[in-house]
């Protein structure tokens, strides 16, 4: 016997379309907000709300922030980003402190800070604007204007007294007509004049040896030499950091994909603390280069803690 079962079509869930204005009133009327705030305000999913706040944001109609609330980013308007000053318990201390201290000074320079608070900074995204200002790295708040920047950087600029600044090519020379200029001047003669002059001579003579260029070799001795035996590469625009202890430059550093420009240190140290590779990291970041410490020393706990800020950073043995 054929039994037959009516199957009863079960009925598909209606689509849920959620008109973008509607999202924008919501973020408009209530500020910065999280997907699970539109999921409630559009009865729907977080994840729908959170893919139709992905397009928006796509599509430049909201912002995000890089402070997370209850895990998630907060979408706002512009002309919202006060309103995420709302959020900032969020954030854990340092952060805060990090905060309170820019929004007080408004303007500050990177080489001023300590290591943390550096990091707090280069975290906090929403309210601190990183600006180059004469080569020199500064932070911003971010609601600061460029007339404003302007307005506390020629306030904190100290009066300058202007020095003649005298480039010496041809020291012999130099000093033979500061002599003779001499000689004439005195108008001396005789045994005890020939010693004065002789006495005179000295004088001027170690003056101008001490203003002349010295080489990187002596400066660096053999600290130099161990590191370009090491590199085999050609260094350039060295600067010295602290005789036979420290330098750094610009190399080109061989890759799987050519060679790359790279801000280098050498550090001549035992111990490699957070403080060298946040020097090291800040002159990478003056030149917007990659960059490289070269270095027979070790890294400290807290420097090997600290290297997960310190992005792109690469450390090299000698």
């Amino acid at each position: 016997m054929e039994i037959r079962v009516n199957k009863k079509q079960i009925p598909a869930a209606p689509r849920i379309k959620i008109d973008r204005e509607d999202i924008l009133g919501v973020i408009r009327l209530r500020g910065p907000c999280v997907p699970s705030d539109i999921a409630k305000a559009m009865k729907v999913d977080n994840l729908i709300a959170s893919a139709y706040l992905s397009d928006l944001k796509s599509t430049d109609h909201v912002k995000m922030s890089s402070l997370k609330f209850g895990g998630s980013p907060l979408y706002y308007l512009s002309g919202q980003e006060n309103q995420l000053e709302n959020f900032v318990d969020e954030l854990n201390k340092k952060d805060r402190e990090a905060l309170v201290k820019l929004k007080q000074e408004k303007l500050i320079e990177d080489k001023n800070l300590d290591l943390l608070t550096r990091v707090s900074l280069r975290k906090i995204k929403d309210f601190a604007v990183p600006i180059n200002i004469n080569n020199v790295l500064y932070w911003r708040w971010y609601s600061l204007t460029n007339e404003e920047v302007s307005n506390i950087i020629r306030a904190r600029q100290p009066k300058k007294i202007l020095i003649e600044e005298k480039i010496i090519s041809k020291p012999e020379i130099i000093l033979e007509k500061k002599l003779e200029q001499k000689k004439v001047e005195t108008k001396l003669s005789g045994n005890e004049n020939v010693q004065k002059i002789k006495k005179l001579e000295k004088t001027q003579e170690k003056k101008i040896q001490a203003k002349m260029p010295v080489t990187l070799p002596s400066i660096l001795d053999n600290f130099f030499e161990k590191v370009k035996s090491s590199l085999n590469l050609e260094m350039n625009d060295i600067k010295i950091i602290s005789k036979n202890k420290e330098f750094e430059g610009i190399v080109l550093l061989p890759t799987k994909l050519g060679n790359m420009k790279c801000c280098f240190r050498a550090i001549n140290k035992k111990s490699i603390n957070e403080k060298d590779l946040s020097a090291a990291y800040v002159s990478g970041l003056k030149k917007n280069l990659p960059v490289a410490i070269l270095t027979s020393g070790e890294l400290t706990k807290k420097a090997k803690e600290a290297m997960g800020e310190f992005t792109g950073m690469m450390i090299y043995k000698i």
